[in-house]
């Protein structure tokens, strides 16, 4: 009881401690606005986007600091801190919200169906579930979308390049929209009798290599609106210039770059446009009855100075776009007390993986990165299944299933094969990624419109985060419960002497390589459950949520251990979630600070570190208190 009443009043004292340094900002007279802008990663074209939202704005009578407050907002890239910054903003009240990029609409999606929500360069907004139809969106978000018209595009690659027969096409793999937009290329570039290679990457970091193997079998390349492509077209381009072959794009400031050319849209005109909808919102219109719209604002243009190193001439009366890519954001952080309330369900969640890693990384004594891949697998499971109508709680039960299927493959590399643990999980990761990829069938898929775990229990409490909470702790209970009885039998002594002494396990009989398959496939199915729950909360499935989540688990792990010593283990299980909501209020605290989203990875490596050190600390300080004593 002293133990457990020490976790509470250490959780109770952080949360009044973050609670107490928040600054409530309150709008000093009625007729001022609050809304709120969300980001997906930085780069020209997203931060174009931006600042004709703001342009726009000021430009219908929405003066920033005079009578409108914005709330801005960066995910930096990382998919898994959007649900997060979806919350912090719904809880803050905005009268609405601007989402640039899909996964951000999506996620604010999922988090309000009051709020107003308008999309900024949203290719498709009806495949990806944000809308009932384009005409008649039917809900809480309009907006305008960038789909491109890929007649003109191709009429302007054939004039500058007549002898074009093959043009490669690059996106990435966790893009929805980039790979539909290709597709609609596709078909149009056949028209042209033009032979076209479609090839995806991963990450930025694939790009120096996909580029230079896909030069080499081109005449030119294609790159549309891809947020992953945009980070690093300076790559691509420095591949494409060394190999003497053009990039098209739809993308101005890709063209101003070293781009060759483009049917563009002006980014900063998508901002634009979408203010003008964004302050008839504001005005009184209702989103439900507002169409699509798309972007309006459309020129070629060209860039002279790749196109004479190609050798390629440019009719002199077109003119090529300059684009001002200076974009000046401001964080506010208003909050109510309930964000934390939020932060906590969703710690509980994590901590279920916490769990699950626990196993192979103190009971086996190795960190599997198939967990990473273990918990894609348990959402992308889920969503799949719950979009064939199958009931989400038999959806997540099958989840569990897929992750022990990830976690049996790496035990069998291990003891089959003798692949060290490190290479077993590395391959496992990179196999797996295919897979959740076919069993998702895109890069992204949406829970909206679909039922969930949560909504099987809708209705029965007042508060959709307390029922959320009620799940994950019942969820939690379970598997506690059932690891603490598993451990407690021979089998389960037999797994643990495996992790202590392998070779003295050996010599008492036991079949450490069985063990060590065993206690992978139930991490990896915990890992799974809550891959799946965790997908369900946040309101969509994506191919590369599960990047970085052994840094979560690790973290939930290690707070837990340095805050709450000698436990049994039951308790040592409960501590692993109470480290999991520890370093998901951090998280948030973090947000409503309004530190830069670019140093957000540091300080989430800094907590880390700091209490993987206070032991040593700790012990350093005892024994230079004890030699100062004698």
């Amino acid at each position: 009881m002293r133990k457990l009443y020490k976790l509470f009043t250490t959780l109770l004292a952080l949360t009044v401690m973050m609670s107490l340094s928040i600054n409530i900002q309150i709008a000093s007279a009625k007729n001022e606005a609050k809304v709120a802008i969300i980001q997906l990663v930085s780069h020209p074209s997203l931060d174009q986007i931006v600042l004709g939202i703001k342009e726009g704005l000021a430009e219908g009578g929405y003066q920033e600091g005079d009578n409108l407050t914005i709330e801005f907002h960066n995910a930096e890239g990382d998919m898994n801190l959007l649900g997060s910054i979806a919350d912090t903003v719904i809880h803050n009240q905005p009268d609405l919200i601007f989402a640039v990029t899909t996964p951000v609409a999506q996620a604010v999606a999922d988090a309000t169906t009051e709020t107003p929500i308008v999309l900024a360069g949203i290719t498709d907004p009806l495949a990806a579930s944000l809308v009932k139809s384009l005409d008649q969106p039917g809900g809480n978000i309009t907006g305008v979308s960038d789909a491109v018209q890929f007649e003109e595009q191709f009429d302007l690659i054939v004039q500058l390049q007549p002898d074009l027969k093959t043009l490669g096409m690059l996106y990435t793999t966790s893009e929805d929209n980039s790979l539909a937009e290709l597709k609609k290329a596709e078909v149009v570039a056949e028209k042209y009798n033009i032979e076209t290679i479609i090839t995806g990457i991963d990450s930025t970091l694939d790009m120096q290599l996909v580029a230079e193997n896909l030069a080499k079998q081109v005449d030119a390349i294609f790159v549309g609106s891809d947020n992953s492509i945009a980070s690093s077209i300076d790559t691509l381009l420095d591949v494409t210039d060394k190999a003497g072959i053009p990039v098209f794009t739809t993308i101005d400031s890709f063209v101003e770059k070293g781009a060759l050319s483009a049917i563009a849209i002006n980014q900063k005109s998508i901002g634009i446009q979408s203010a003008e909808m964004g302050i008839d919102i504001l005005k009184g219109q209702n989103p439900a009855e507002m169409p699509i719209q798309l972007v309006t604002n459309k020129q070629p243009v060209y860039n002279y100075e790749t196109a004479e190193k190609l050798g390629i001439t440019i009719d002199e009366q077109e003119e090529s776009m300059i684009v001002d890519n200076e974009v000046n954001t401001t964080s506010t952080t208003n909050n109510h007390f309930s964000i934390y309330f939020n932060a906590m369900s969703q710690g509980i969640l994590w901590g279920i993986m916490g769990i699950g890693l626990y196993i192979t990384f103190r009971i086996l004594r190795f960190a599997d990165l198939t967990s990473e891949v273990s918990f894609t697998m348990g959402a992308s499971v889920a969503v799949a299944l719950a979009s064939s109508g199958v009931h989400p709680l038999v959806a997540t039960v099958i989840a569990i299933l897929g992750g022990m299927v990830a976690g049996y493959v790496t035990g069998l590399l291990m003891t089959l094969f003798d692949i060290p643990s490190l290479l077993a999980g590395i391959i496992t990761l990179t196999g797996f990624y295919s897979i959740n990829l076919r069993i998702m069938g895109k890069p992204n898929v949406s829970f909206r419109g679909l039922t969930t775990i949560y909504d099987t229990l809708s209705g029965l409490f007042a508060s959709d985060i307390l029922q959320r909470t009620l799940i994950g702790l019942a969820t939690v209970g379970i598997v506690i419960l059932l690891l603490a009885l598993f451990f407690k039998t021979d089998f389960g002594q037999a797994v643990i002497a495996t992790g202590d002494n392998e070779i003295m396990a050996d010599a008492f009989g036991i079949s450490t390589a069985r063990m060590k398959r065993f206690a992978l496939v139930l991490a990896n199915g915990i890992i799974g459950l809550s891959g799946a729950l965790i997908a369900q909360d946040n309101g969509y499935a994506d191919i590369s949520m599960g990047v970085g989540t052994v840094v979560v688990a690790l973290s939930s792990i290690v707070i837990g251990e340095v805050l709450l010593k000698n436990l049994t283990l039951p308790l040592r299980l409960l501590s692993i979630v109470a480290g999991a909501v520890i370093y998901r209020l951090i998280l948030v605290y973090v947000l409503q600070l309004g530190f830069n989203a670019n140093d957000f990875k540091l300080i989430s490596a800094t907590v880390l570190a700091i209490f993987l050190a206070l032991p040593s600390i700790s012990k350093r300080f005892k024994k230079l208190k004890k030699g100062g004593a004698q």
